[in-house]
């Protein structure tokens, strides 16, 4: 995101005589030249004050007096100054490659060693007791970091994070899962979990009961898209052979993702992938199933999209047959037989190629229902 496009933002602040300043990953990212998704800035502004002057924004979280403001395409996080001044507040931030402002006119501001921690790919907290206590989860940021970037923690905050690990059990599951997965997400997550410090952290996280075989397996996974938040969570399934991620607060949508992978995952230690299998699980799954098999050391098949395209339909909205043609061709009252019906008509259409046409599909499904 080019931050250009939001300067008008802190010229609007500055007008109304506050500070204004960007702050944290979009500076960082600047200076590594990496492209930035999240647009933060600091101001003296109180967050009552943000909301009278932008019509497109809304209150996120008072505890932080932070304020979402909608800028064309962009969404900026305002938040207001902890402490009377820039300066307090940037000591206040977690890490210090996080504690760096830029002014609307391209000015670093750098009151920790930041920038030079950046060139020196250390990830460093100025004040790691104090900062690691007041919130457990930056211990875990810490190590997501290291996985994202490839620096290294620095020793004192090691010994902070393996002496005080345990304070993260009683951090907010979704807050955990969030930087979990842009932890898994990282490029280089094999080495730092081959860590310590980072161990310590993983085999804390609540509800996650991680154990040897789960950090052996997830360390083989390469390279994975934070945004394929389902694939992330199968991986973790699949390594832990356990359910519990069943019970974490993830979306009911992911869960029946994972559920699906994994099935078929064990499914396949068994089989092949045959054409009706294929179509239950479909071509996404499917393939996300082999690169699973790949990564954890099974043998992948690749000739999917082959299979995939020569099947006579691939999801039951290809079916020219619904309920309502079954109620209105056979007089009959709706009830459960109507989604037996239609999958004997699936089954009937993949394995025995009988053509897709309603009057074909009803005097078979008839001929055959009547026979039991």
């Amino acid at each position: 995101m080019d931050i250009q496009q939001t300067n008008q933002i802190l010229l609007r602040l500055h007008q109304q005589g506050y500070r204004a300043y960007y702050v944290g990953g979009v500076v960082r990212d600047r200076l590594l030249k990496r492209n930035t998704k999240d647009i933060d800035i600091v101001t003296s502004a109180p967050s009552s004050e943000v909301l009278k002057l932008f019509s497109k924004s809304f209150q996120m979280n008072n505890a932080h007096d932070t304020v979402i403001v909608r800028n064309n395409r962009s969404v900026v996080e305002i938040t207001t100054e902890r402490g009377e001044s820039l300066k307090e507040d940037l000591n206040k931030r977690d890490f210090t490659i996080n504690s760096l402002a830029l002014s609307i006119n391209g000015e670093i501001i750098d009151y920790v060693g930041g920038a030079s921690d950046l060139q020196k790919g250390i990830i460093r907290s100025n004040q790691p007791l104090e900062r690691m206590v007041e919130d457990p989860l930056r211990m875990l940021r810490a190590v997501r970091f290291q996985s994202d970037l490839g620096f290294q923690i620095d020793e004192e905050l090691q010994n902070v994070i393996k002496k005080h690990a345990n304070l993260i059990e009683k951090t907010a599951l979704e807050r955990v899962i969030k930087e979990f997965e842009l932890f898994i997400g990282g490029s280089f997550r094999e080495s730092v979990m081959k860590q310590g410090h980072t161990q310590k952290i993983l085999y804390t996280l609540p509800g996650f009961k991680m154990n040897e075989k789960t950090f052996l397996q997830l360390q083989k996974l390469g390279k994975i898209d934070t945004s394929d938040r389902s694939l992330i969570w199968a991986a973790f399934a699949i390594s832990s052979q356990q359910n519990t991620y069943t019970k974490l607060p993830l979306s009911k949508s992911i869960l029946k993702e994972v559920k699906k992978m994994e099935h078929f995952y064990y499914y396949r230690e068994m089989n092949e992938w045959e054409e009706y299998s294929l179509y239950e699980a479909s071509l996404e799954i499917a393939q996300k199933v082999e690169w699973l098999r790949q990564k954890f050391d099974l043998e992948a098949t690749h000739h999917l999209k082959d299979m995939w395209s020569n099947l006579p339909i691939h999801s039951r909205e290809d079916l020219c047959l619904d309920g309502h043609d079954l109620i209105k061709k056979l007089n009959e009252k709706p009830g459960p037989w109507i989604k037996d019906w239609l999958l004997q008509a699936e089954k009937m259409i993949i394995c025995e190629k009988i053509p897709n046409e309603v009057n074909t599909l009803i005097d078979e499904l008839v001929r055959r229902n009547a026979a039991l």
